[in-house]
């Protein structure tokens, strides 16, 4: 980021004599464009950016972007991203995101060396896609009299963003005809109704396969020198044919370079082609793989529509998304060897020939969708060489929904594609790709860094002291607490006592203890069937434990590892010495349910709230036993789960979003890693450590002396509060994710 905005520190949008507007001898030489919504009116304009122009609009220590939002009054963002491409966000009435985009284009890298407005400029609008007949019209009558009333080039591309429901709209003409443009199109989709859910693009999932008028990390080499993505000549230029408008561009490809009008190659990419692969019904199953990676057979339904279009079917194959594909995702015909994983389909009598004179076969692979960006690298660099090394063509599919695997289709010759499956396969290719995978935020740095960027949860540093105060008058008061009811949960009865909650489980294991079962022997939880651990956690009551399968998994899991030290978990816990911090990551490293890890803005940020109370526990026993210290206990965080978030905004030390709130009070569930559930946890972590800090301050103060307080110590008296009090906290939801971190 520095190093972005650096580069642009002398350019500022800041503009004293105008008060950041444009004069009025300027707006006078606009065309006018009759508006029928009132212009007052809050929109929200999202613009794709090459990564490498953030830091024109950004500036030295966030410059310019601040001189935006306070000369026009907007909300303007670019949030981080790890691939060549960004999201600009405005936020104002539509006069104003006009004003703001004519700050901006002039100082993007394509267009700095002009001077005033007068030079061609190209735009990538997202929009969702149910807006886009909004910008169409009846028969393409609208976009027709866009084009016509601009003066501008529009194109508006079929497939979505990677993992959204966001189009791209490229516009393209001389600067103010282009801004003019969009604020056409803002007016025309501003009243209407989005239909279907709502994704919006997320960078970070950048993905080069897709043919949806993004940005490539290459974009700018094709050859007959350097042009616009959009097929427009740079800086106003010409080309041989005269100006090139964007209804003249390859129907699909956005900024890939052109193509011919008719069938393309079955895979561009790849620096050696041939013709497309055989028809279905005459190849053979063979295998061709090493044994050693566990990727899964592909779920596989076939039909002959592929072979079928280059017979001159009028019936095209589509891929996984519905959109035309280039080979189809259907070759069933050879079937598979239930042997092997990797199934290489190899062609029979009828066979194709490549350029290099062997039978062009095909073979296709899942992998874990997890997998898939190491396998692509940072802007498709990964896969861009796994192509090249291997000659092969190699796709990678969408995952379908709710599926956790990705299929890989790869066509060439038996060697090629020998060669590419090597590639693939090959531990430290993995490796290396992982090695250099930014390494997460620990779970301190992640609560700060969500909590300055949270949208739906705010930190209020005023109910901060508020915490602080609670925590000093409850210790204080710390009696004579009385039951509440509690609804229907799950229950278990040890010795005259229910339980419920946390506490169930805790019930339970002391009862199997008791009747005889090694619960705690990894010998024997390590091995133990589903149904012996449903046997130790039975529910006295109708409800039932949730989430056996999942306990038993990690259970399991850790028993394992447990073993690999004797079957002693001081003795796993050793490696670590005495100190805190080393022994949650060993335990991260080790076993992998214990992994709480996200993805937030483009960072990947951490919780490791079990891994963190295991330590805390151990720390427990260490101390009531007399077995020596465990030192930088201070780096533990609160535990990032449900029950404290609720007690913190009860004292004020949190504050939901009115829609966020609305959201929890409807009870909606949110998945582990959903930006809301992830701000929640995030800010409750940096809360109870400004709360840590104002108690350390009061002591100093008082004192004269520090007091050694920790967030695992807040978290012991907040969590028994809120789950004591939970009654008088009853107007304030607690979110609910079904997850094995919390």
């Amino acid at each position: 980021m520095d190093s972005e905005t650096e580069q642009h520190d002398d350019s500022s949008f800041s503009n004293t004599e105008t008060n950041g507007k444009r004069p009025a001898e300027d707006a006078d030489e606009q065309k006018s464009f009759k508006r029928s919504r009132n212009s007052e009116d809050m929109v929200e304009l999202r613009i794709l950016l090459q990564s490498k122009n953030a830091g024109a609009v950004i500036g030295k220590a966030g410059k310019n972007i601040k001189a935006l939002r306070t000369d026009y009054n907007a909300s303007v963002s670019v949030p981080d991203s790890s691939g060549p491409e960004r999201i600009l966000s405005i936020s104002a009435d539509i006069e104003t995101v006009g004003e703001i985009l004519l700050k901006i284009i002039p100082t993007l890298e394509e267009y700095q060396q002009y001077n005033g407005m007068d030079f061609d400029c190209e735009l990538r609008l997202l929009i969702h896609q149910s807006l886009a007949g909004s910008i169409i019209g009846v028969k393409g009558a609208k976009i027709k009299e866009l084009r016509e009333n601009t003066k501008t080039s529009i194109k508006l591309f079929q497939e979505c963003c990677p993992q959204s429901t966001d189009r791209v709209v490229l516009v393209g003409g001389k600067t103010e005809r282009v801004v003019e443009c969009i604020k056409t199109m803002l007016e025309l989709i501003a009243d209407a109704p989005i239909k279907g859910r709502a994704q919006p693009y997320d960078p970070n999932f950048y993905d080069e396969t897709y043919e949806y008028g993004g940005f490539t990390m290459m974009f700018e080499e094709r050859g007959g020198g350097r042009r616009l993505m959009g097929g427009f000549p740079m800086r106003g230029g010409r080309s041989s044919g005269g100006e090139r408008g964007f209804d003249r561009m390859p129907s699909s490809r956005g900024g890939r370079g052109p193509m011919p009008p008719s069938r393309r190659d079955y895979d561009e990419m790849s620096p050696r082609r041939g013709p497309p692969p055989p028809h279905p019904s005459r190849v053979s199953r063979g295998s061709s793989r090493p044994r050693s990676l566990p990727m899964a057979h592909p779920h596989r339904g076939g039909d002959d529509r592929y072979y079928d279009s280059y017979r001159g079917s009028d019936e095209r194959s589509t891929d996984r998304r519905g959109r035309p594909d280039r080979y189809s995702d259907n070759m069933s015909g050879g079937g598979y060897d239930n042997s092997s994983s990797w199934d290489s389909y190899q062609s029979g009598g009828r066979s194709s020939y490549n350029d290099m004179g062997g039978p062009v076969i095909s073979t296709q692979v899942t992998i874990p969708k997890d997998l898939a960006g190491s396998i692509i690298g940072k802007g498709g660099q990964r896969i861009k060489q796994i192509r090249h090394e291997s000659g092969a063509s190699i796709k990678i599919d969408e995952p379908l929904e709710g599926s956790e695997d990705r299929i890989i289709t790869i066509i060439g010759t038996q060697d090629q594609i020998q060669n590419a499956q090597y590639l693939l396969q090959n531990r430290q290719v993995l490796t290396q790709t992982l090695s250099i995978m930014e390494t997460p935020l620990l779970p301190r740095e992640s609560g700060q860094f969500i909590a300055e960027r949270s949208r739906d949860v705010f930190v209020e540093e005023k109910g901060v002291h508020k915490g602080m105060n609670w925590v000093f008058v409850v210790d204080t008061m710390n009696f004579s607490f009385w039951p509440e009811e509690e609804i229907q949960q799950c229950e278990v009865t040890y010795k005259g006592t229910t339980y419920t909650g946390y506490m169930t489980l805790c019930a339970a294991i002391t009862r199997a203890m008791e009747e005889g079962i090694p619960i705690t022997d990894p010998k024997y939880f390590s091995q133990m069937s589903v149904e012996e651990l449903g046997h130790v956690l039975r529910s006295d009551n109708e409800t039932p434990m949730p989430m056996l399968q999942a306990r038993h998994k990690v259970l399991t899991e850790g028993g394992l590892v447990l073993l690999e030290h004797g079957g002693s978990f001081r003795s796993f816990i050793s490696q670590a010495g005495n100190d805190a911090r080393k022994m949650v990551e060993l335990i991260v490293e080790k076993i992998p349910s214990y992994r709480d890890e996200a993805v937030y803005e483009g960072k990947r940020i951490s919780f490791y709230k079990r891994a963190q109370i295991l330590v805390a526990d151990f720390w427990g026993v260490m101390e009531a036993r007399g077995d020596g210290e465990i030192i930088d206990m201070d780096w533990l965080t609160m535990f990032a789960d449900y029950r404290i978030p609720q007690a913190l905004v009860y004292l004020g030390a949190l504050r939901y979003s009115d829609t966020l709130m609305q959201t929890l009070k409807n009870g909606e569930l949110l998945r582990s890693g959903d930006r809301r559930e992830v701000e929640i946890r995030g800010c409750s972590i940096w809360s109870v450590e400004l709360i840590k800090d104002r108690l350390s301050k009061l002591m100093l103060e008082r004192d004269g002396q520090t007091c050694n307080i920790n967030p695992a110590v807040i978290d012991f008296y907040l969590w028994p509060y809120a789950k004591q009090h939970h009654k008088e906290m009853a107007h304030i939801p607690v979110h609910h994710t079904r997850c094995i971190y919390y």
